[in-house]
């Protein structure tokens, strides 16, 4: 899937437009990797890396809740 390295104004701003419109399941390795080369900023993760990093994410930006 590809994935964009968020920037945390344009993120504020609206995130839909300056990050979810950037995440993608593809069907392919050689799909994926033709959109990001096209994409200035995205890279790809494996499902099982993006989740890990959400994970990672969401147990760091909600550590009280999650607690």
């Amino acid at each position: 899937m590809s994935v964009l390295v968020p920037d945390a104004q344009e993120m504020q701003k609206n995130v839909v437009t300056s990050f979810c419109h950037f995440v993608h399941f593809f069907p392919s390795r050689q799909v994926a990797e033709r959109w990001t080369a096209q994409h200035s900023g995205t890279f790809l993760l494996s499902i099982h890396e993006a989740h890990v990093l959400a994970r990672l994410k969401n147990e760091a930006q909600y550590r009280d809740v999650l607690s």
